[in-house]
């Protein structure tokens, strides 16, 4: 994509100001990440002090999903520590994310023009740069290691479309960071098995290369490649395929985050805004397969090779085939799963837009991708909006406000009790914060806890949702601590066994997140459990009347 005076200094310009906004959205709202983020940070610490990529020391569990990703941050966390510069790692994951968010948006944009062979032009190139970033945004803003590992992919796509045989050794690092990417290794393999744009020699040498060192990584600190999350969240979270395929259509259309979303809960409104997402979602992958297929037939008759063709079918696979992966597993899809299917996909329909003698359906799928338009430019609005004038409009406010007020209460006890063995639910906010021995009630980072589940609704649990805690788990395992939201422990605060233990509701957030709330909730509770066990095996946890009547002042705030 070349760029012309004075083209070019404007769109440098632009790009320019979209770091520096990107970098103030970041940074503003980096305390705010998701819960999961902080597994990472925890693992890496690990590994970069202890030399064990473990959530618990000596524990051989593979809890993260992303092994490159824990690598990654192990390393800031050593070349701060050799510079003698106090590392924030949130902070700094922040920054980094910005400016990998950014560098992916501008090979986005340079990708969709060098595949698909269109003319320069700067409202195109900003337009394909912002639809990117909006995909984004949420799981970067997370800190997440989703923009790092979408920068491969298009990084290898860049490299695959200028028949660069290093793009194998990017495709081949990507399932490292998100295990997902591993269909779009085969798609590749397969593309450059049959097109050939370079010689299978070179890219079987650049793939090996890549895959090799962190599969080893892999077998020798957990003899795995496949993270323990996989098993467990498949366990814990009951859902079925047409849930599946519900939850991932409202995500194209960020449904979820419209107002009818929010003020019309039991309303006809979200239902027809879930219906319209299912139906855009299927009608659109379907106009752009046909498209593809009439175009491959004429090519083939009048055998002309169009390789961007070709990079259309790689990307319709990779996001649909990843939506049926999803669904045919009934996986629970996160906030941060989004941009995995749905990059490709929206890089495939924008290839789709030039095909020849397709005038309906092109009309009709730029109709439907406006509709997927409208609902990024409404997620980039909220999110901005929270960024910069209120916090409460950011999508995910609360849960970004739980895992801050995991994070102190958590180091607040690990003050207090530094040997004590807590239990919880929700792993990352409280690990980062109780850097002491951690029991994982949902399975992710103790596998044990699997045999109770998947616990039935509703006589342990409300929903097929919630990774509750099986009681019988807290009865074999006697923690000192526990820290749980109500929704996570109703069926144990129903038993008897609550009698043994101290109990502290601390404020369902910190004090700054409460003021910007009338009645500050989540999932229907007011208040944090913090439950510390009055006797433990080694003796008296609690050992003195004082200690106990300053617990809500020592712990919460």
């Amino acid at each position: 994509m070349q760029l012309k005076q004075p083209a070019g200094k404007i769109t440098l310009f632009l790009l320019l100001l979209a770091l520096l906004l990107l970098l103030a959205i970041h940074t503003r709202l980096h305390a705010y990440a998701y819960d999961d983020a902080y597994i990472h940070f925890r693992i890496a610490k690990h590994l970069s002090e202890l030399g064990q990529p473990y959530f618990n020391p000596g524990e051989v569990i593979k809890t993260s999903s992303s092994s490159a990703w824990t690598i990654l941050l192990a390393s800031f966390t050593e070349l701060t520590s050799w510079v003698g510069v106090r590392i924030d790692l949130p902070l700094w994951i922040s920054i980094w994310n910005a400016l990998v968010t950014w560098l992916g948006g501008i090979l986005f944009a340079r990708l969709i023009f060098h595949a698909g062979r269109k003319q320069f032009s700067i409202f195109q190139a900003i337009f394909y740069f912002l639809i990117y970033v909006a995909i984004l945004l949420p799981a970067s803003i997370g800190l997440m290691e989703v923009p790092t590992a979408m920068l491969l992919a298009l990084g290898g796509f860049w490299l695959l479309v200028n028949h660069n045989p290093v793009t194998l050794l990017l495709f081949a690092i990507g399932p490292f960071f998100r295990l997902e990417l591993a269909i779009v290794l085969g798609l590749v393999m397969i593309y450059v098995f049959i097109a050939r744009p370079f010689s299978l020699k070179k890219g079987i040498i650049y793939g090996l290369a890549g895959l090799l060192p962190l599969a080893i990584y892999d077998l020798y600190y957990f003899g795995t490649l496949i993270p323990n999350t996989v098993y467990a969240k498949s366990k814990v979270y009951e859902l079925s395929s047409l849930e599946t395929i519900r939850d991932i259509s409202c995500t194209i259309l960020s449904c979820d985050q419209f107002p009818a979303w929010n003020f019309f809960n039991s309303g006809w409104l979200i239902s027809v805004l879930v219906i319209l997402s299912v139906l855009v979602t299927v009608l659109t992958l379907s106009l752009v397969f046909i498209m593809q297929v009439k175009s491959g037939l004429q090519s083939r008759k009048t055998r002309r090779f169009d390789p961007s063709i070709r990079m259309e079918h790689i990307f319709l696979f990779w996001g649909a085939g990843l939506i049926g992966l999803y669904s045919f597993g009934e996986t629970l899809v996160f906030p941060w799963y989004v941009p995995l299917y749905l990059i490709p996909i929206v890089l495939s329909i924008i290839l789709s837009f030039d095909l020849r003698g397709q005038w309906l359906y092109r009309r009709t799928l730029k109709f439907l991708f406006s509709l997927v338009i409208l609902g990024l430019a409404n997620s980039v609005m909220l999110i901005s909006l929270g960024a910069f004038v209120d916090l409460t409009y950011l999508p995910g406010f609360e849960l970004g406000a739980r895992v801050r007020q995991y994070i102190h209460v958590g180091g607040s006890l690990y003050r207090l009790f530094p040997e004590a063995t807590l239990m919880t639910s929700e792993i990352g906010g409280l690990g980062y914060g109780f850097e002491g021995y951690i029991l994982d009630g949902a399975g992710l980072a103790t596998p044990s806890a699997l045999a109770y589940h998947p616990l039935p609704v509703p006589e342990k649990r409300s929903t097929a949702l919630t990774g509750a805690i099986p009681t019988e788990f807290i009865r074999e395992n006697s923690p000192d601590i526990i820290v749980s939201y109500d929704v996570f422990i109703e069926d144990f605060l129903r038993n008897d066994s609550l009698e043994t233990y101290e109990r502290v509701n601390c404020p369902v957030f910190l004090s700054d997140d409460r003021q910007r709330e009338n009645e500050p909730k989540l999932w229907n509770s007011a208040y944090l459990n913090v439950l510390i066990k009055q006797e433990s095996g080694s003796g008296p946890i609690l050992p003195a009347q004082s200690l106990i009547n300053n617990l809500y002042n020592m712990v919460c705030e």
